[in-house]
């Protein structure tokens, strides 16, 4: 099966997706598959310090338990709406889709908490997070930059 979504390493365990196949853990040592989810993924994943998110092929997001690889919460509101890898921003899951939108979810919960249209194109590219800016560019060259403000 192809792995050609983005891969992580964090500490000793390498996470990565493949398309009609599976989101697994291995154990960058050895090899060792450490835990598998049957998972259709072509989109990549994120990492946060206890979660592995991943959009799947139907536009789910998932939040899966990084050390067993358990659903700890999937958030199916988005279906063949394209959705683009996810990318953790303070708290937030954010992914963006076809119809030009960002979308935040929180990490904990998986519940949409907001979203902002970057363009009326699509947005085919995870975000990318620097610092504390979300950066997004859309298919018709519209770039947005995102901070969290609380009050």
């Amino acid at each position: 099966v192809d792995i050609d979504g983005a891969m992580a390493i964090v500490a000793s365990e390498l996470y990565v997706t493949g398309y009609q196949g599976r989101v697994a853990a291995l154990a960058v040592d050895s090899g060792r598959m450490l835990w598998v989810q049957d998972m259709s993924s072509h989109q990549g994943l994120a990492v946060s310090r206890t979660q592995l998110v991943v959009t799947d092929a139907d536009s789910s997001v998932w939040a899966l338990d990084r050390r067993s690889g358990g659903t700890m919460w999937k958030q199916d509101v988005f279906k063949n709406r394209q959705l683009t890898g996810p990318e953790i921003h303070e708290g937030y899951v954010v992914v963006g889709d076809s119809e030009g939108y960002l979308h935040w979810l929180s990490l904990e919960e998986g519940t949409q908490q907001g979203r902002v249209k970057l363009d009326s194109e699509p947005i085919h590219l995870p975000p990318l997070v620097k610092g504390d800016i979300l950066y997004a560019m859309s298919a018709g060259g519209h770039v947005g930059a995102y901070r969290i403000v609380t009050e």
